[in-house]
């Protein structure tokens, strides 16, 4: 996704995935009638370096069961032209060492991102 900043700090970005959790979980559950509270999802988040990042999160899935999941993240930040950054951004509930990854490695290669 294209985000219209430039130079995203570690804050910024962890600031931009609680928001955007928070507020897709609660609408959701609201849709559906119901309330899983003002923070339904917890982002932990730690720099590999090089614009690369591993979240954790732990959420109430609002979409089907209202059940609690652990989600893995994997993101890429890169800035792109003045004012502009990307994420590219990879999930699941699967543990880093679990094949679907490399199947998402191999998708998100796969995808051209253009300016």
């Amino acid at each position: 996704m294209k985000i219209e900043e430039t130079e995203m700090s570690d804050s910024r970005i962890l600031e931009l995935f609680e928001g955007y959790y928070d507020g897709l979980l609660t609408t959701v559950a609201e849709g559906r009638g119901e309330n899983i509270g003002d923070d339904p999802a917890t982002v932990v988040m730690q720099s590999l370096g090089d614009g690369k990042y591993v979240m954790e999160i732990d959420l109430v899935e609002a979409f089907v069961t209202m059940k609690a999941l652990h989600l893995h993240l994997l993101v890429e930040v890169q800035s792109l032209s003045p004012g502009q950054t990307l994420l590219r951004v990879q999930a699941s509930p699967k543990a880093r060492e679990h094949k679907v990854w490399s199947q998402l490695d191999h998708a998100l290669r796969s995808l051209s991102f253009e300016n």
